[in-house]
């Protein structure tokens, strides 16, 4: 290989990652914030609503749910950030709260690069004074051209606090590798 070749090659192995990362496509973010973390914790950026979108989608999508859920993002969501985020989801969601509607509620979201997860707490409608929440952990990919896309899905067979906790030890251990 000539001097020119390898010039060539070397100034985009360096000069591709940095655009990456200047477009914003890698992001390192934790929403929300953990102990002692350097990542963004904003619930706003847009990486973070995009995840969340996806994941709502595509468990709305999976059912079977009754249309329409309401939805609750991550705590601290703005406003323009729910509306973009509804505007991806589709018609099959409410931002408030309505009676009796299935309640879609984010918990977490974790970005490393171009792989994401975030675990939601589905709440159905159960008669009264029982609980029928269960927690989904999404696990998302970015493509470049298409975004956000839900690789696979693992709904939790235990108690809601309980599959949190055992979410929380998985991911330090996947999503880190």
């Amino acid at each position: 290989m000539n001097i020119l070749k390898l010039r060539n090659v070397t100034v985009a192995a360096v000069v591709l990652p940095m655009l990456v990362f200047a477009a914003g496509c890698a992001t390192y973010a934790n929403v929300p914030a953990q102990a002692g973390d350097v990542a963004s914790n904003n619930p706003d950026r847009g990486n973070v609503v995009n995840v969340q979108a996806a994941a709502l989608r595509a468990i709305i999508e999976a059912g079977p749910l009754p249309s329409p859920v309401t939805i609750r993002l991550a705590p601290g969501t703005t406003p323009d950030s729910y509306a973009q985020a509804l505007t991806r989801i589709g018609d099959a969601v409410v931002k408030h709260e309505g009676e009796g509607l299935p309640v879609l509620d984010v918990h977490r979201v974790l970005i490393r690069g171009w792989v994401a997860q975030s675990d939601i707490v589905r709440e159905a409608g159960a008669a009264p004074g029982e609980s029928s929440a269960q927690l989904i952990t999404t696990y998302l990919r970015w493509r470049p051209f298409t975004g956000w896309f839900v690789d696979r899905m693992r709904t939790w067979r235990m108690p809601v606090e309980e599959a949190l906790i055992q979410s929380r030890r998985e991911a330090e251990i996947s999503i880190s590798q």
